[in-house]
């Protein structure tokens, strides 16, 4: 959002904007706001552009959306079951799915009394004192009375519930993790859990209003735009074409709130603010990744592609694929940008990076661009001190292999000076 903005202002060299609901946030006390004054001397300098106080507190706003701030408490999950390591195989399938880590597994024997098992749960809660509670997931109806016995005598909020299973216990950690819930409304909405299906509708419709999804942005115009297409085939392919999308202007959204929510029963609100609502929010750095994904997918619901381990997420493909019809001549963004994802997931298995995260979307475009150009026969030039270094060492053999996915998926080749810039986009810390 923020590199669209400034291609905006850029590239269409228009006047600031006066937004008046953006005088109610103070944010020269963020460190993000000396960069917003940067940015706003450079583009005076280098593109005779001038904006206003408005538009640097917009800025402000803009990038302190990216920065990663420390994370809120979750709600802990205990899976307590009998039999040998059944319960830690349920939680290391969750962990490998969700990527998560708030969940624990402990491992009973199946003659092991009830007073026994309760103090081993108990260790569990003690070694994690610092969640806002703990979900409770067991196999036998003799620990259904755990939950309440522990939270009675560690002080701590304490859910269970039993019939464990595989799904139950994914779900139990999407939910914790992923969403900004307490923890009665996670047990809540897991009570009726039934596995995943793929028609079933995860939103809960109450009355007869229409569906409906926010996509919020400083204009209305621009970002929400292209989110609003977005949102609508995403949702196209989940068979949920009975939400509407609204798009509203920051300002529009707060001047109309009770409007909106008297006429609609909005599912979730997406955009550069939280507006406020009664619902979930998701940030737009948030929902180009797979945590936001997930979280749209569980408030939504219907036919959605199940993500699997370390899979990208369709709404950041999606992003690109629109991204790229502007740059793109001779290459169809939807066959590339799956054969580029090939690339870079071999990539970060053999580099053994942890996430791209914000990153993913500039080095998916970076990559289809640098084909681009290959299959035009042009060329840049890699002119730094460490070229010859970088061709020589082992590390340029890890991308020269990758680079055979494309040779082989896409009868392209790039070069070394592609490569190099690639590694410094890639390595650097």
């Amino acid at each position: 959002s923020l590199g669209y903005h400034l291609n905006n202002i850029i590239q269409k060299r228009t006047r600031s904007r006066t937004n008046t609901w953006i005088r109610h946030y103070r944010v020269d006390n963020l460190e993000e706001y000396e960069s917003a004054l940067t940015i706003k001397k450079r583009l005076y300098k280098e593109f005779d552009i001038d904006i206003n106080d408005d538009e640097v507190v917009y800025l402000t706003i803009l990038l302190a959306s990216l920065v990663v701030r420390e994370r809120d408490k979750h709600i802990h999950v205990i899976v307590a079951t009998h039999g040998d390591m059944i319960a830690s195989n349920m939680v290391d399938i969750a962990k490998i799915l969700i990527a998560e880590d708030n969940i624990s597994a402990v491992n009973m024997p199946l003659d092991i009394r009830p007073n026994q098992a309760i103090a081993q749960i108990k260790q569990t809660i003690t070694a994690y004192s610092n969640a806002k509670g703990f979900l409770l997931l067991v196999d036998m109806g003799s620990l259904i009375q755990a939950g309440y016995l522990l939270s009675q005598e560690c002080n701590v909020p304490v859910r269970t519930l039993d019939m464990v299973s595989t799904p139950l216990v994914i779900e139990a950690l999407r939910r914790s993790a992923l969403l900004d819930a307490d923890l009665d409304d996670i047990y809540l909405s897991l009570q009726h859990f039934k596995g995943y299906g793929v028609s079933e509708h995860n939103a809960v419709v109450t009355g007869n209003k229409p569906l409906a999804v926010l996509a919020i942005c400083s204009s209305g115009e621009g970002i929400a735009r292209k989110l609003k297409n977005l949102l609508s085939s995403v949702l196209e392919e989940m068979n949920r074409k009975d939400i509407h999308i609204i798009n509203l202007s920051v300002e529009e959204v707060l001047n109309t709130k009770h409007k909106i929510t008297t006429e609609y029963q909005v599912l979730l609100s997406i955009g550069v603010i939280n507006p406020g609502l009664d619902v979930p929010y998701i940030s737009l750095p948030d929902f180009f990744s797979p945590k936001g994904e997930l979280t749209f997918q569980t408030i939504i619901g219907g036919a959605f592609p199940v993500m699997v381990e370390n899979k990208n997420p369709v709404t950041l493909t999606k992003l690109a694929e629109q991204y790229l019809q502007e740059f793109l001549t001779y290459l169809n963004p939807k066959k590339i940008v799956p054969i580029v994802m090939l690339f870079l997931q071999q990539l970060k298995e053999q580099r053994h990076f942890d996430e791209f995260g914000s990153n993913l979307l500039n080095m998916i475009v970076h990559t289809c661009v640098a084909i681009e150009r290959s299959v035009r026969n042009e060329t840049i030039t890699y002119n730094k001190l460490n070229r010859e270094a970088y061709l020589m060492s082992e590390l340029f053999k890890i991308y020269q292999k990758a680079n055979e996915i494309l040779e082989d998926k896409l009868d392209v080749k790039l070069n070394d000076d592609e490569l190099l810039f690639i590694i410094d986009m890639l390595e650097k810390e």
